[in-house]
């Protein structure tokens, strides 16, 4: 395969280029990936620009973070499954099963995403825009998960803010420099 962007030639296994760092297609793993939006984004015009050591920092940065965030919503998972099976005599131990089982998913959730983005960068900047604020978790959780809820709604909100705050890095991560 040759890089679209520097035109070295590169083995088909490899997904950055080695020359120039821009990400590789490589069917065998990228088919359900679309790419028309990998233009010139105009959103990145008063965005402060970081270098590409300091976006890497920032993506490794995240991706710890979110995976982080994952095992302290398995953690969370487990508290409400015990809490609820504890109090499901007094009928408020069901909530807290189906929260547990709800946590459990979304902890496989963000860890199946952090360890994706692990392997390539592609999609992390759409992940990041599509990031909710975590405000109505934490509500939730204010209302019927309790602490461990609350507390886990609170590293989301923290580890959420971090991506969006840092998009112009995950954007040189993905795309291989921001701006053209």
């Amino acid at each position: 395969m040759y890089c679209p962007k520097c035109g070295k030639n590169l083995p088909d296994s490899i997904r950055f280029c080695t020359e120039c760092g821009t990400p590789l297609l490589n069917p065998e793993y990228d088919t359900d990936v679309n790419l028309t939006y990998v233009t010139y984004d105009p959103r990145m015009i008063n965005v402060p620009q970081v270098n590409s050591s300091q976006a890497f920092y920032i993506y490794n940065n995240f991706l710890a973070k979110m995976e982080n965030l994952a095992s302290a919503w398995m953690v969370i998972a487990v508290i409400q499954l015990i809490l609820g099976i504890l109090t499901i005599i007094y009928g408020i131990g069901i909530i807290q099963i189906i929260l547990g089982i709800w946590n459990i998913s979304q902890s496989n959730k963000i860890r199946n995403a952090a360890r994706y983005f692990r392997q390539t960068p592609i999609g992390i900047v759409r992940y990041v825009d599509e990031l909710s604020s975590g405000i109505l978790c934490l509500i939730i959780n204010i209302m019927i998960g309790g602490l461990p809820g609350i507390i886990g709604a609170a590293m989301g909100i923290m580890t959420n803010s971090y991506g969006k705050d840092n998009r112009q890095a995950m954007y040189v991560v993905e795309f291989g420099g921001g701006k053209s």
